[in-house]
């Protein structure tokens, strides 16, 4: 019988292989190449930088730390190349914080007014006036401390084994102890207290020191002690305070003072912690009764002036009224302007020679009215009859039992004695009597 082999496949050759591998790892190969010859590409790194960023920020600061002296430096250069543009960055942040400190402050002045005022001359104020003068202090500190349940004067974070200040901070402008001074006494006592007693400090430390109205609150650390100088009475939130801002530091800020060397300066970013326990708060004062009434008071006092500059100026306007129709009443008198001058009356125009003091006309018209008047007229002739008649008599010698009447221009003579009428008449044609607005003299027997 004929057996007959099976197909099986040949065994593939090396050079086979080598084309099957080229196939398979070429795009590999072509990008490791590329890696070798230019390095890690900028894209590559931009592509992943982020996401490591933030992993590792998530760990701990040290990528905080390693940018903080190259954004320093930006910012510098930045503020320096062009300081508007930095202004403008930073004022929406920094515009609404300048304001609020601004109206915190104007509202903590206005209030200290305030009490300084009202307590200015009651025998309160005056009381505290002579011990500003006894103790060198102003007025207005002396209420601002009479005035406040407690005031933080001072905050100071002491290193635990040196006894060196680590940060200080107080309120600006305030006078306060010297700080070396004061971490000393606080050293002084806790030896002191530790010989005495026998007791380590780190056992039972001290929680608060009274001397007169200050005291020094205390919150013990690992490294440091947060120490208080606060006049008045704290309450009992403030050591709890205290002590939740020792811990913070404690957790921020533990490497640095724990490597303290006695330069403040590493520790200068702790300082707004320090500061947020600067606080005060006021006495509730109660209110005064006289206070009260101050806004009746005032009202009924605007009244009352109101009234007063109304009834004022209507017995002004009143006199000024009388005086002038009084003078423009008076023949001979043109009265052009009447108007009142600092409460006086003052009247211009024309006046005829022959008017007989028009200022006591004006006067006798005020009554008893006290008010100044002050006339300042022109001299003319008057066509007044009146005044014409007068004239007439001054121009021609008019016998007594003569008599004149003028009227619309015609001059009447009459009298018991006809002669001496004729005479008078022939007198007085022999007058320009048309200057005086006469147009014919007549004798009436």
């Amino acid at each position: 019988m004929k057996s007959t082999r099976a197909n099986v496949p040949e065994a593939p050759t090396r050079e086979t292989l080598a084309e099957v591998k080229e196939l398979l790892l070429r795009g590999e190969r072509s990008r490791l190449d590329r890696l070798e010859k230019k390095g890690v590409s900028a894209e590559a790194i931009a592509h992943v930088l982020p996401d490591a960023i933030l992993a590792r920020e998530a760990q701990d600061d040290r990528i905080a730390r390693a940018l903080a002296p190259t954004v320093e430096a930006g910012l510098f250069r930045s503020a320096r190349r062009d300081p508007q543009a930095l202004a403008d960055a930073i004022h929406p942040a920094l515009g609404p914080a300048i304001r609020s400190m601004i109206q915190a402050s104007l509202r903590q002045s206005l209030e200290s007014l305030n009490v300084a005022l009202e307590n200015s001359l009651s025998p309160k104020g005056i009381g505290w006036r002579l011990e500003a003068a006894r103790t060198g202090k102003t007025f207005s500190e002396v209420v601002l401390l009479k005035t406040l349940v407690f005031r933080v004067d001072q905050v100071l974070l002491v290193d635990r084994d040196s006894g060196l200040i680590m940060a200080e901070v107080h309120p600006p402008g305030l006078k306060t102890q010297d700080a070396d001074m004061v971490a000393g006494m606080l050293s002084a006592i806790r030896e002191f207290a530790a010989d005495s007693f026998g007791a380590s400090p780190d056992e039972s430390p001290l929680e608060e020191i009274e001397f007169q109205d200050l005291t020094l609150i205390l919150a013990q650390g690992p490294e440091a002690i947060l120490a208080l100088v606060v006049r008045g009475n704290p309450p009992r939130t403030l050591h709890e305070r205290a002590v939740e801002t020792v811990e913070a530091l404690h957790v921020e800020y533990g490497p640095e003072m724990n490597a303290f060397d006695g330069e403040a300066e590493a520790l200068a970013p702790i300082h707004p912690l320090l500061e947020d326990l600067l606080e005060q708060e006021a006495r509730k004062r109660r209110p005064n009764p006289w206070i009260r009434l101050i806004p009746l008071l005032a009202a009924v006092g605007f009244v009352a002036l109101g009234s007063w500059a109304m009834a004022r100026s209507f017995l002004a306007n009143r006199d000024l009224g009388r005086a002038e129709e009084a003078l423009r009443r008076t023949p001979g008198v043109i009265v052009t302007e009447a108007d009142l001058d600092g409460g006086d009356i003052v009247v211009r125009g024309l006046a005829d020679p022959l008017v007989k003091d028009p200022e006591r006309i004006a006067r006798a018209a005020l009554g008893r009215s006290k008010r100044g008047v002050r006339l300042e007229f022109g001299p003319f002739t008057s066509l007044d009859e009146a005044i014409v008649l007068q004239r007439l008599r001054k121009l021609v010698s008019i016998p007594a039992g003569v008599g004149m009447d003028l009227r619309q221009g015609r001059l009447r003579l009459s009298g018991l004695d006809p002669a001496a009428c004729e005479d008078a008449a022939a007198a007085l044609r022999a007058l320009r009597l048309e200057l005086l607005g006469i147009e014919s003299v007549i004798v009436r027997s």
